[in-house]
């Protein structure tokens, strides 16, 4: 069977074994330990605690804040791009398709996660008309959330 290396750094190597033919029948993953500085090569989204553990949130899926948090992580790029309409709030550009590839999903998963982050007031879309995608405007509640305060200090802008 050949063995084709899809990754391999100096500390770090997948192994991916393929049988040969039309289709794969088995295929097998060897992964290493992190060693060193290679623990910081990875980034990952941040979600809000207060989602998992504030009771308003508890009926909100799981998909929908694992978007908030892709959406989170959107936002602080365009923070650096100065993405900011006329009253000086941060707006992304996230559309259906966006959703779809982050999240793995459907168009109907991904336009009801939309919805239920409206519905829960995490995100306000406004819709531009013209074929022109919709800006998506982030939201919490700096005193409305308890324990959110602290839970978004990471996410302050300067």
């Amino acid at each position: 069977m050949p063995v084709i290396y899809v990754a391999k750094t100096s500390s770090y190597a997948r192994r991916i074994t393929f049988v040969l033919g039309q289709t794969v029948e088995k295929a097998s993953m060897i992964l290493d330990y992190f060693y060193g500085q290679a623990g910081e090569l990875f980034s990952f989204y941040r979600i809000p605690k207060a989602l998992f553990q504030e009771p308003q949130f508890q009926s909100l899926s799981t998909d929908a804040k694992t978007l908030y948090g892709i959406l989170l992580d959107r936002m602080s790029l365009s923070v650096k791009n100065g993405w900011l309409d006329e009253q000086n709030r941060v707006f992304i550009i996230f559309t259906i398709e966006d959703v779809k590839r982050a999240l793995c999903c459907a168009d109907n998963k991904a336009t009801k996660l939309l919805r239920e982050l409206e519905k829960f007031g995490l995100i306000e879309r406004k819709r531009r008309g013209l074929g022109k995608p919709s800006l998506v405007y982030p939201q919490w509640k700096p005193n409305g959330w308890g324990c959110v305060r602290k839970v978004f200090l990471w996410c302050q802008i300067i």
